[in-house]
């Protein structure tokens, strides 16, 4: 019950701020867009659970330990189920998440690791990994170039020499394929017994290369519904690899393995990257 008192509160706290939020067709959507820390998937940990499919994937365990992979850092951690996941593999280290409810969560789900909340361009993330995650997605929420030339340092300086980086991310080149630029879908959830439905649309922004999400959640039994808008960064494997090599990376690759990741799959298939700090 008082998990379900946390829900409703969130949505109404949300529902009289929705008039703050972008309509269509307004101008400078991209400075009004939610924080991603601040998203409603975000704000709570059995949301999050609740949104998120089975992401404890073998593929990506293998491709830690076929390196020689014992410690790794995960940017964006999330509730701490990769973390989790890999030290039944023998695989340890740190995760840093800005959510607080998450980071929490994390703690309790990867007691043995170090969870760092905060911003991970502020903090200290510690050095030496072996390998530095940045898995379902997290990447693209920097969809500037300085943001993603600043995440993608740090998370050099992170590792020990001859690291290794893996990305897990958006596949929006598959849209541009198909010239789709405007797409919606419609999902229902189970969040702690009751139903939380989801409404996506995606519109595909060309000037700033992203893809603009405008979700709106509606929990059983609640009259309001939550609306939120944010934005991802479009990355295509050749300007990925270029912001990469500018990083000072080398042995870019994008590898055939079959793993997915992030809080919910956009009806494509996934991006992974790997990389090693020279």
């Amino acid at each position: 019950m008082r998990s379900h008192r946390m829900l409703r509160q969130l949505l109404i706290v949300d529902a009289c701020c929705a008039s703050a939020l972008p309509r269509e067709g307004a101008g400078n959507t991209i400075s009004l867009m939610v924080p991603q820390a601040d998203k409603l998937a975000y704000r709570d940990a059995d949301i999050y659970a609740g949104l998120a499919r089975n992401r404890e994937f073998p593929g990506l365990a293998r491709l830690l330990l076929d390196n020689g992979v014992s410690r790794v850092l995960d940017v964006g951690c999330g509730d701490g189920r990769h973390l989790a996941y890999l030290a039944t593999r023998g695989i340890g280290g740190a995760g840093v998440e800005a959510s607080p409810s998450l980071a929490s969560r994390a703690r309790d789900t990867s007691p043995d690791a170090d969870i760092i909340e905060g911003d991970a361009l502020q903090v200290d993330l510690g050095s030496g990994y072996d390998a530095a995650l940045c898995l379902g997605s997290t990447l693209q929420y920097w969809t500037q170039n300085e943001g993603l030339d600043a995440i993608l340092g740090r998370m050099y300086e992170s590792l020990a020499r001859g690291g290794l980086l893996v990305l897990d991310l958006n596949n929006f080149g598959e849209l541009l394929e198909a010239r789709i630029f405007r797409r919606v879908s419609v999902k229902t959830h189970s969040v702690q017994g009751r139903q939380l439905k989801e409404n996506l649309e995606l519109q595909i922004d060309v000037l700033n290369q992203t893809v603009l999400g405008q979700w709106q959640w509606h929990l059983e039994s609640e009259a309001a519904p939550l609306r939120e808008r944010t934005a991802y960064r479009i990355l295509l494997p050749q300007e990925t690899r270029k912001f990469l090599e500018t990083a000072g990376y080398g042995d870019v690759e994008f590898p055939d393995i079959e793993f997915e990741a992030g809080l919910r799959e956009i009806d494509g298939s996934r991006l992974v990257v790997t990389a090693r700090r020279s």
